[in-house]
């Protein structure tokens, strides 16, 4: 079962993290990439102690977590089957639908946007389960798996994202690039902060 503190947890590594750029022990450059976030903090760990939370009362479902096209295939009578499944865990509901419609590097399933796809999915997720998804608490869930993976995920499975909200230059100085990583990460959470839950910074 995933950790009910997974968000923060997470989120406490990155401020230390921060603070080991922050007091320069990682070079100047990454001094600077740190200071964007110096007076955010208060309102950072207000949204994501809010992600989680609502995150908290969703149903825990059997999640995959990399359902992308090359894990996925069709059995003979036509049914849907998922490979690869060394990372399967329990996730609050809809967390493999939001990958799908954001939160991964493969195209989207359609260009009409995502709520057909959150309709078929209630759909059938209401014929299978004693817990029933309206339409607007799939959207919003789908919404906050969203933002709480712009937080966490990596620079490769968000390239749209830095490409549309991360206009500064990398940090330089960043041996392996795990510097430039925690930049970037950086960035993303100072955006997230100032524009709130909305789950559209994947898009």
């Amino acid at each position: 079962m995933t950790s009910a503190t997974w968000l923060i947890d997470w989120l406490s590594v990155t401020r230390t993290a921060w603070g080991y750029a922050r007091s320069g022990r990682w070079g100047e450059p990454l001094v600077q990439s740190a200071a964007i976030l110096d007076h955010l903090w208060t309102d950072i760990d207000k949204l994501v102690l809010a992600i989680q939370q609502e995150l908290a009362l969703l149903p825990l479902d059997a999640c995959h977590q990399d359902p992308l096209y090359g894990n996925c295939g069709w059995r003979a009578d036509g049914t849907l089957v998922l490979i690869d499944c060394a990372y399967v865990s329990r996730f609050p509901a809809l967390y493999d639908l939001a990958i799908c419609l954001g939160a991964c590097n493969q195209p989207w399933p359609s260009t009409h946007g995502r709520e057909p796809w959150i309709a078929r999915y209630c759909e059938t997720y209401n014929r299978r389960s004693a817990y029933q998804l309206t339409r607007a608490m799939a959207e919003r869930a789908v919404n906050l798996q969203l933002s709480a993976s712009v937080v966490w995920l990596d620079e490769r499975t968000f390239h749209r994202t830095d490409q549309k909200l991360c206009e500064a230059a990398a940090a330089g100085n960043t041996e392996n690039g795990w510097g430039d990583w925690f930049a970037r990460t950086w960035r993303r959470i100072e955006r997230m902060c100032k524009e709130g839950i909305t789950g559209e910074l994947a898009g």
